[in-house]
């Protein structure tokens, strides 16, 4: 059992992303944060980081997904499309977007997927993550439809939550985003957003995902983890198996 789960807390640093979402940039700070880790799947960060972090970490930086439309989800095509341009100029990887979740409960979801769809083509071929605010939405209905208007528009992962206000996100609102998934286009990949940082927490979401697509989709293309003390969490696991393992 021991073994598995160091395993497991293997496994997973290959599918963390971890937010950088300050508004100074620590140099310092991020080299031995990611020393510590190892190989991550990604950084998700501001527009204006993305160079001083490929800079900083060189051959050993993860992919760039820079945020847009962050924190509120506004629902402005011109804004957005401004912020996704800078972060291509900034030489970002990939495109977090914050869904216009507003738009939505005010029963504006054609209106919605316009605006998704605009964002897919301004991106072209760079992969995009659209962000729903599970946690803000709440509600199943908003959540399934977010979700659906995500694959509708061609976005190549859903994500739970930005993390912003620690807006609780439930293993229900991650199994109805699943089922869109798979329902839809099981190409789509899903990066969930933990709450209590824990890695029996990410055990469970990892668990979920095996048993609805097998193993081999979980990579980092399809799938990634996130939270603020996520990886500290994992690091504790590993440190404590390695010394019972060795």
């Amino acid at each position: 059992m021991e073994e598995l789960k160091f395993k497991v807390a293997q496994k997973m640093i290959g599918l963390i992303d971890m937010p950088y979402l300050y508004l100074n940039f620590d140099g310092n700070k991020l080299t031995s944060d990611i020393h510590a880790l190892g190989k991550i799947a990604s950084i998700t960060t501001f527009a204006q980081h993305v160079v001083p972090i490929k800079e900083t970490l060189g051959e050993d930086c993860p992919i760039i997904s820079t945020i847009i439309n962050y924190p509120n989800g506004d629902f402005n095509t011109y804004n957005a499309t401004q912020e996704m341009k800078a972060a291509i100029a900034a030489g970002t990887d990939e495109i977090d977007l914050v869904f216009p979740y507003q738009a939505l409960v005010n029963r504006q979801a054609g209106l919605c997927l316009q605006f998704l769809t605009k964002l897919r083509d301004v991106a072209g071929d760079y992969p995009l993550k659209l962000t729903i605010e599970a946690g803000i939405l709440q509600d199943a209905k908003w959540i399934r439809k977010a979700s659906e208007l995500a694959v509708r528009s061609s976005m190549d992962f859903i994500k739970t939550t930005s993390g912003r206000n620690r807006q609780q996100v439930t293993l229900t609102m991650v199994q109805m985003i699943l089922h869109v998934i798979q329902d839809m286009n099981p190409n789509v990949g899903i990066h969930i957003q933990t709450n209590n940082n824990s890695f029996s927490e990410a055990s469970q979401y990892l668990e979920e995902v095996i048993n609805r697509f097998g193993t081999s989709w979980v990579d980092a293309s399809h799938f990634r983890l996130s939270g603020p003390n996520l990886e500290s969490s994992i690091l504790e696991i590993l440190k404590e198996n390695h010394d019972i393992l060795s």
